[in-house]
């Protein structure tokens, strides 16, 4: 029987596969090429067609040798790991490794590189000879993503570790709780040091843990409130009971923090330490209720007046006493009204009150000074005086004025008398001079004669024999003897001009008596109005001190304003340096134009060294025969007394303040009294000064911090993040060169 050849095609074809024929179709499917080799021959029995897609070589070309030329790098694993390549080539070879996985890169016949994994297993047959079979499969973009991941991720822990280092180190605390809890989960090195807790012992636990209940209760409300929100939270002021240091106070903001899903899963927390603001605010607050009291006790009224907006930001109490309008009541426009008639002096003297106002608020002015007769609420007439600094705004114009008014009505009233009592006494004494008695002479008989006065060689004792011819009356007031009145050789009847000398006489001692008194009213007058303009002089200078930010800006006030307080010829101011072992001196000489020098003497053994120890005012007299130190300071212009009193603010002494006499006129009790106000203001006013340079150093740290942080946050790799790094810990160091060093 003959075969049909196309029947017997069709049966061959309709064949089911080999199963190492699905094998191989499913490891081509997979994109793998399989291989089997000979270790003995080193060749290979068998090879997969794909190696051609893989390598760029057909399985014909391809042989151990050239697929070993086309390796440039190789990491094996599994067994073989920790082997040299050659090691463990020759332990497969002799059958000690079973199975072989590593990693190649290679270089395909078009000079691409690939990674390629090749797993195999090793065995021998009966005649001992070895061989593998095994799959070799592309990684290349697996790779490729490792390699993306791995970089990733060490970007990250790098960034992580920089930012911490950053967090750390910020100069505020740093605090981060769970959301459902509210324990710490991140404690910076600031936390540390304000708290007085470390990290480690922070960690997982909460505020019960460690503050009292009350200020945990406090912290967790307000925590609980962010998160319930979802708003951030300022906390201005916050007492928090700390390890070591005390009750502090704290400006604390609170941030909720998100997850993917939006859900809050953190609370972030950051404080500042604002102790000493607080403390230097709550000084500077008491320091002005004490001088608020001060000007009050003197009868004078404070005020601040903001011209923006014609109001009053402040007035004292007093007020509602001098014009019968409560603190309350009062308004610019109020005062203004009472008005019904102004004296403005000194930088306005000469100006209407229209060209005076308008000329202030241009900022043309600086000082303001006008008395004020005013109608008070009940209609009673008072003179008041004021005396104002004026502040000046941003645009040059001025903003605002400080000062004081004061009751002036008696002075006014005791000036309006004085005046017409001059005019009476000039009338009187108009009648009292020669060409007065002449006049009345001329109304009388030409005969009749007056001599006022005798030639000293001439004049006779009215006790002795030589007074015969002539007439004495005694001057007399209220009995007391002041005088006696002589005339030569009346040629009146001797009862007449006894008479004439009697009334002449009692004429003469009244108006002598009222000279005396009015000259003791002058002086009374004159003493009061040089202690208002005292006391306005002080305030004027303790409201130019606190614009002061610099150390020269108080001793050119010292300079020019102390002298329109107190009369002197030496101003020494004496400030503690650093060690606070001795004192830096600035001399003020009255008669060199507020010219000054320094020096430094020890603190004891010295005049300025006592007061500064015991914190006492001292009044010293005869200082160039004193055993003390720095009386050459003294000596040198000729100074013979000084009152020195301490700076003290906030129960600190920072130094003292002397002002010298040379023996001409003494220091008076009401001058120890403005020597110990212009110290106290000049403490405050140093005190100040050291609070606020802290706080802008504070300020200024914390704002290079955030600026170097956030241009961190910009960087976009690691190689820019580690530059921008340097070049800021450089600018802020003020250092040549800053170097990161990684840990590999």
């Amino acid at each position: 029987m003959s075969r049909n050849p196309t029947h017997a095609t069709q049966q061959a074809t309709t064949q089911p596969p080999s199963l190492e024929q699905l094998y191989q179709q499913a490891i081509e499917a997979a994109g793998a090429v399989a291989y089997a080799l000979d270790y003995q021959s080193d060749t290979y029995t068998f090879m997969s067609a794909g190696i051609a897609a893989l390598t760029g070589y057909s399985r014909e070309e391809m042989t151990p040798a050239l697929w070993r030329s086309l390796q440039e790098e190789v990491v094996l694993g599994d067994i073989a790991a920790g082997h040299s390549l050659e090691e463990a080539r020759q332990l497969a070879r002799v059958g000690e490794i079973q199975r072989w996985q590593g990693d190649y890169l290679i270089k395909t016949r078009r000079g691409e590189q690939r990674w390629v994994t090749n797993t195999a297993i090793i065995s021998g047959d009966e005649d001992g000879r070895a061989y593998s079979i095994g799959i070799l499969i592309d990684i290349t973009e697996r790779k490729a993503t490792e390699s993306v991941l791995a970089r990733q991720a060490a970007d990250f822990q790098e960034t992580t570790h920089f930012l911490d280092t950053i967090v750390d180190n910020l100069p505020v605390m740093l605090f981060v709780k769970d959301a459902e809890e509210l324990r710490f989960v991140r404690w910076n090195r600031g936390a540390e040091e304000i708290t007085g807790f470390a990290e480690e012992r922070m960690l997982g636990k909460n505020d019960y843990d460690f503050f009292p209940p009350q200020e945990a209760d406090h912290f967790t409300a307000h925590d609980r409130q962010v998160l319930t929100s979802g708003e951030p939270l300022d906390i201005p002021i916050e007492p928090i009971e700390t390890r070591d240091q005390g009750k502090r106070f704290l400006f604390t903001r609170k941030v909720p923090v998100y997850d993917e899903t939006g859900q809050a899963k953190y609370l972030l927390g950051i404080s500042e330490d604002i102790t000493e603001q607080e403390q230097a605010r709550t000084e500077r607050e008491a320091l002005e209720e004490r001088y608020r009291q001060a000007i009050e006790a003197a009868g004078a009224v404070a005020y601040a007046l903001d011209y923006e907006t014609d109001t009053y930001t402040f007035i004292s109490a007093g007020i509602e006493a001098m014009t019968g309008y409560s603190a309350a009541e009062i308004t610019p426009s109020i005062w203004r009204s009472l008005h019904r008639e102004t004296i403005v002096g000194e930088e306005a003297a000469g100006l209407t009150l229209a060209e005076a106002r308008h000329k202030a608020r241009a900022g043309r002015l600086r000082r303001w000074q006008g008395d004020y007769r005013i109608e008070t609420r009940s209609g009673r007439s008072r003179w008041i005086n004021n005396a104002a600094v004026i502040l000046p705004g941003e645009n040059g114009e001025s903003a605002r004025s400080i000062g004081i008014l004061i009751d002036i009505t008696d002075r006014k009233e005791a000036e309006q008398a004085l005046v017409q009592q001059a005019a009476e006494l000039q009338a009187l004494n108009r009648r009292l001079t020669r060409q007065g008695w002449d006049d009345f002479l001329m109304a009388e008989p030409a005969e009749k004669q007056v001599l006022f006065d005798f030639p000293t060689e001439e004049r006779p004792e009215p006790s002795s024999p030589a007074a015969h011819g002539i007439l004495s009356q005694p001057l007399a007031v209220r009995g007391e003897p002041i005088g006696r009145l002589l005339v030569n050789e009346p040629q009146e009847s001797t009862e007449e001009a006894a008479l004439i000398m009697a009334e002449v006489a009692e004429r003469l001692s009244n108006h002598l008596d009222n000279l005396r008194l009015t000259r003791q009213t002058e002086s009374a007058l004159a003493r009061i109005e040089d202690q208002a303009q005292r006391l306005t002089h002080l305030s004027n200078f303790g409201a130019a001190l606190n614009a002061t930010t610099q150390l020269a800006e108080i001793i050119d006030l010292l300079a020019t304003q102390a002298p329109d307080i107190i009369a002197h010829d030496q101003i020494v101011l004496a400030l503690f340096n650093r060690s606070r072992t001795t004192l830096d001196l600035f001399t003020i000489h009255e008669s060199q134009d507020g010219h000054h020098t320094t020096q430094t003497v020890p603190l004891g053994g010295t005049l300025l060294g006592d007061v500064v120890q015991t914190g006492q005012l001292e009044h010293f007299f005869d200082l160039p025969a004193s055993d003390y130190a720095d009386r050459h300071i003294f000596a040198a212009q000729d100074i013979y007394e000084t009152v020195v009193a301490p700076l003290i603010a906030g129960g600190m002494t920072s130094g003292a303040i002397s002002f010298g006499r040379r023996k001409t006129s003494p220091f008076e009790h009401q001058d120890e009294i403005l020597v110990q106000q212009i110290a106290s203001l000049l403490a405050s006013a140093i005190e100040s000064q050291r609070l606020l340079a802290q706080a802008q150093a504070r300020a200024e740290r914390e704002s290079r911090v955030r600026a170097a942080v956030d241009r961190v946050r910009q960087a976009t790799d690691q190689e820019d993040i580690l530059r921008v790094a340097r070049e800021e810990l450089s600018r802020m160091l003020g250092a040549s060169q800053a170097v990161v060093q990684l840990k590999e």
